[in-house]
């Protein structure tokens, strides 16, 4: 691989910069996810601990005191909400910088835009600048990777954190120190989510696969992954230190069962296996931009034909596969469309970039970069017509967000559409009403609420049947399983006539209704 000049790595974080600005203006208008109602509760008391620990430790150290801090959600590990709440109590409370929610997102863009960073080197390293930039820019193009990065969540961070290690990965092949730093990475990735436990067996699958000269290199990296990673996961969670072999396997016991959700899939719901094998392989299809997987599949066949480029094109290819190969397993749940495979997205850029460098080559500099901004445009162009609600966003292939309905695709999920109607809500609705919220969870209410989004004075009327009833005003969220709620309301309201409904491309995504 080529060396990565200070220079380079300078401009990587200067794109990550400019993206992490991006995310933080763009996400003032993304309504809050239902998951992240859960961690802004959990993110509290989880830093409220650290600073417990810092001010009095014997105190912080207590079995209930620990207990009392980080039960909430305790089955997702505590790193990212540690830093939501670390984020919220220094730049909101302390500093007054960012309001509430944007403070609490914070360090989930931050992680996710520090991928351009490490893509721009890599790049650079395995192909030439070009490609890094292209592989930065293409990836900061995806409309739902832009979505999910702008979130309190942890599925672009983990990413993020899968792409750190593989890259540390290669660079330990020739260094002892990035082999020490690639078990630290991975600990935080472990940190993060669950989905760094599958990186391990990528790497070591492609280490039987390279020259005999780097299985010691890559062994001692693998070693301190094994040694340094459970350490740093160890150390993170304090929920863990007391009960610990109880406690981690209530984690691995919690994600090996779980809870089989619904999603649909070509005019079907699926809420328990078998589910269909082709559903990751299909929905990367009809959501990535068009070029891109043109790009990235050009620069498959280059990279493994190339003899310069061979080697580390094999280990790109694994960590692009096995993700989405986890997926369509007929077991594994796949209620959360792509955000369960965003760490498979940073290798298709980086195939992608290394094809457009390719191209490029012969190009003089203004030629090169008009190359480039045509092979970014269209994702570009897709994630800001479907924003903020970029569940909802399609591809040409399916005909967009309209051909995605008509074919029975999800359209959304976690109630997040909500946010846009707000303002509508707070001038029209009465005073003091019972609104039935259908999928936005109380959460995500009492957080507008706290943000000065929504009118304090609207009341949740509850779930389900009840809280119909009880309503004055009902919303219902737009995905196949919810369409027995619409009905309820038709026969509670006497009406079938919403007076609002919000859609994208005609598409509805939240109807709403008033009680005559």
């Amino acid at each position: 691989m080529n060396r990565v000049l200070l220079r380079d790595r300078a401009a990587g974080w200067l794109l990550a910069l400019a993206y992490a600005a991006l995310l933080l203006v763009a996400q003032r208008d993304t309504g809050f996810a239902r998951d992240e109602g859960v961690y802004f509760r959990a993110a509290r008391p989880y830093a409220a601990w650290w600073a417990k620990l810092a001010e009095s430790p014997r105190e912080a150290l207590r079995k209930p005191v620990i207990d009392r801090a980080f039960s909430p959600n305790h089955e997702h590990p505590a790193l990212m909400k540690t830093l939501f709440g670390a984020s919220e109590r220094l730049f909101h409370e302390k500093l007054g910088w960012l309001p509430r929610s944007a403070a609490l997102r914070l360090p989930g863009i931050v992680f996710s835009a520090a991928a351009l960073a490490i893509l721009y080197s890599l790049g650079v390293a395995w192909h030439s600048r070009t490609a890094g930039l292209a592989a930065a820019l293409l990836y900061a193009a995806l409309p739902r990777l832009f979505f999910h990065a702008q979130l309190a969540t942890f599925d672009a961070p983990v990413a993020t954190m899968v792409l750190a290690v593989t890259a540390a990965f290669a660079r330990a092949l020739t260094s002892r120190i990035s082999a020490v730093w690639c078990g630290v990475l991975f600990g935080l990735a472990l940190a993060t989510k669950l989905n760094a436990f599958f990186v391990p067996p990528v790497l070591a699958a492609w280490l039987l696969l390279a020259r005999r000269d780097r299985l010691r290199a890559g062994a001692f990296a693998l070693a301190c992954m094994a040694i340094l990673g459970p350490l740093v996961f160890f150390a993170h969670w304090p929920w863990l230190w007391t009960d610990t072999l109880r406690r981690v396997a209530g984690y691995v016991g919690f994600h090996s069962r779980h809870s089989y959700y619904n999603t649909e899939y070509f005019g079907e719901n699926y809420n328990r296996p078998p589910l269909p094998m082709a559903y990751p392989f299909v929905m990367t299809a009809f959501t990535t931009p068009v070029v891109t997987m043109a790009l990235s599949t050009a620069g498959v066949v280059l990279g493994l034909a190339r003899r310069s480029l061979r080697a580390h094109a094999a280990l790109w290819l694994l960590s692009l596969i096995v993700p989405i190969a986890i997926i369509a397993h007929p077991s594994v749940p796949i209620f959360g469309g792509t955000k369960h495979w965003l760490a498979a997205m940073p290798f298709f850029a980086l195939f992608a970039g290394a094809a457009l460098a390719e191209a490029a080559s012969a190009l003089g500099p203004l030629a090169r970069a008009s190359v480039l901004a045509l092979a970014v445009a269209p994702g570009a162009l897709s994630l800001l017509h479907a924003h903020p609600f970029g569940l909802s966003q399609y591809n040409a292939l399916v005909g967009g967000t309209p051909g995605a309905a008509d074919r029975g695709l999800l359209r959304q999920f976690w109630g997040y559409p909500t946010r846009a109607l707000l303002p509508w809500m707070n001038a029209t609705f009465p005073p003091r009403a019972g609104v039935y919220w259908h999928d936005t969870n109380h959460d995500s209410v009492v957080a507008y609420q706290r943000e000065g989004l929504l009118r304090p004075d609207l009341r949740d009327a509850g779930m389900e049947w009840a809280g119909v009833r009880a309503s004055s005003r009902a919303l219902v969220i737009h995905e196949l399983h919810f369409a027995k709620y619409e009905h309820v309301i038709w026969n509670a309201y006497g009406t079938a006539t919403p007076t609002r409904v919000l859609a994208l491309d005609g598409v509805p995504l939240v109807t709403v209704y008033a009680r005559p």
